[in-house]
């Protein structure tokens, strides 16, 4: 209650989400209507309800990002759909995709579910790459999770999908991880010398955000810089100062 009353998330989507898990205790198999609704209250309105605590408050950045949000949601459910189709077709006799006989489940119709969520994943990396630094890294790295094991899915069998629950080791895992740190610092750093742009600092040296190097001179914020001190043989050492402003 205290993150919906601080972030102003919306009754409506609370009540969207709680509907979507109701259809669980009664509904085994969905049609193209019942299918929607289920992605959006089990899936796109928790993508919404994070947005809202990502972007603090900024509503012009909620509705810049929500489209994606929702897909991203999307692309995470319809993985699990299929990474659990033997548990819930074999244990909860259940069935989510619409129009599909899991008895006759093969490659061809499982490519169809996969287009579909590729394209999701698409839309929602983009969003990814727009969101505030802060939240930025943890979704990036349920992104490239999910998208692991949505390779890892592709390049299996329908009938062993249907069979069996895929999995992403603990092993690999942790290399995810690890990947998904590196190629993160490496994009923020990126961004800063492609705007060319400076980390600003609060009194207390906390990273707030970024700044623009011409107005952080300007207005003598507190940012981090570094500077380059060249030797040659000689001993000779190269200056450098700041141009005018």
């Amino acid at each position: 209650q205290q993150v919906v009353n601080a972030f102003d998330i919306d009754r409506d989507l609370i009540e969207t989400f709680l509907k979507s898990m109701e259809m669980d205790l009664y509904k085994n198999d969905y049609d193209e209507e019942g299918y929607k609704a289920y992605i959006l209250g089990s899936a796109e309105v928790v993508g919404l309800m994070c947005l809202k605590v990502f972007v603090d408050g900024n509503e012009k950045r909620y509705q810049e990002l929500k489209k994606p949000a929702m897909q991203l949601g999307s692309a995470f459910q319809k993985i699990n759909f299929l990474r659990d189709l033997h548990a819930d077709y074999h244990a909860l006799g259940r069935t989510y995709f619409p129009g599909v006989d899991l008895n006759e489940f093969n490659e061809r119709v499982k490519a169809e579910i996969e287009a579909d969520i590729d394209i999701d994943f698409k839309a929602g990396y983009e969003g990814i790459k727009q969101l505030p630094k802060g939240a930025r890294f943890g979704v990036y790295i349920a992104y490239v999770y999910y998208y692991s094991l949505f390779k890892k899915i592709c390049n299996t069998h329908a009938d062993i999908i249907l069979n069996e629950r895929v999995r992403i080791s603990n092993k690999r895992k942790y290399g995810l991880f690890l990947c998904s740190y590196v190629i993160h610092t490496i994009y923020c750093i990126s961004l800063i010398i492609m705007f060319d742009q400076f980390i600003l600092f609060d009194t207390d040296y906390n990273p707030i955000s970024l700044i623009d190097k011409t107005e952080a001179h300007r207005k003598a914020k507190l940012h981090r810089s570094c500077s380059v001190l060249s030797l040659n043989d000689n001993n000779e050492m190269l200056l450098h100062r700041p141009a005018k402003l």
